[in-house]
């Protein structure tokens, strides 16, 4: 589980970088879809929100910040 964890936790990180699930999924040789379930997962698994969608973009939620 914690390989796991860091995997999705470096995906948060490159999508709070790129503020894009798309340019995320490019810059970690993934498809976007795979980018958008393991964010999923980690909210599921913090029972937090951790992304506001504002059209194509992303930013941090203040609970993703902490």
């Amino acid at each position: 589980m914690e390989n796991l964890l860091d995997h999705r936790l470096t995906t948060l990180m490159v999508v709070a970088q790129t503020g894009s699930l798309t340019a995320a999924a490019q810059q970690l040789f993934i498809t976007q879809p795979a980018v958008s379930q393991q964010l999923a997962s980690l909210e599921a698994d913090l029972d937090v929100p951790l992304l506001v969608h504002h059209g194509r973009r992303v930013k941090l939620t203040p609970a993703s910040t902490e």
